[in-house]
């Protein structure tokens, strides 16, 4: 006869192997955290490493958040006529000032999309515990991958040069 294992075993041997996973996290983040030399003067002084995936998941968890605002308002606005859902867009930029980025649905949720990420690849680029230098390297790098992925660059998510070229 084949002996089947208990729900007690198998229950022991699955909290085993989420045990390990999470000790090889850990001590992926240690070795990480070493390597590049990462820490803070928080986590030197209380005993505590700093961990580079702890602060990714922060921030993924207020991406997710935000995303979550942004589709609940989205909803609320499309099928119950609630507020607006709006990303703000930073001082004297140009890139979408025709009425077309807030009116039409499809190019105010390109917009809207494209600001949230933006706003998180800043927030990234401002945790990042580098020196000052390499600060001022990763945000300029940022700055310009974030213009340059701006929906207003590419003809086909353009309403401006949609119209022109109609």
């Amino acid at each position: 006869m084949i002996d089947t294992p208990s729900s007690t075993d198998s229950q022991a041997y699955l909290e085993s192997l989420m045990r390990a996973g999470q000790d090889a996290m850990r001590q992926f983040d240690d070795v990480l955290a070493s390597v590049s030399g990462v820490s803070t003067k928080d986590s030197l002084s209380s005993g505590h490493l700093f961990f580079p995936f702890l602060l990714i998941v922060d921030l993924q968890r207020e991406y997710l958040k935000q995303l979550w605002k942004f589709w609940n308002s989205l909803v609320l606005q499309t099928f119950a006529g609630g507020a607006h859902p709006s990303v703000a867009l930073a001082g004297g930029d140009k890139r979408f000032k025709d009425d077309a980025w807030h009116d039409m649905p499809y190019y105010d949720l390109l917009k809207q999309s494209y600001l949230l990420c933006s706003r998180q690849l800043h927030e990234f680029v401002d945790t990042a515990q580098v020196d000052n230098k390499t600060k001022l390297q990763l945000r300029f790098y940022a700055r310009q991958f974030i213009d340059a992925m701006s929906p207003s660059n590419f003809p086909a998510t353009n309403p401006e040069v949609i119209r022109k070229a109609i």
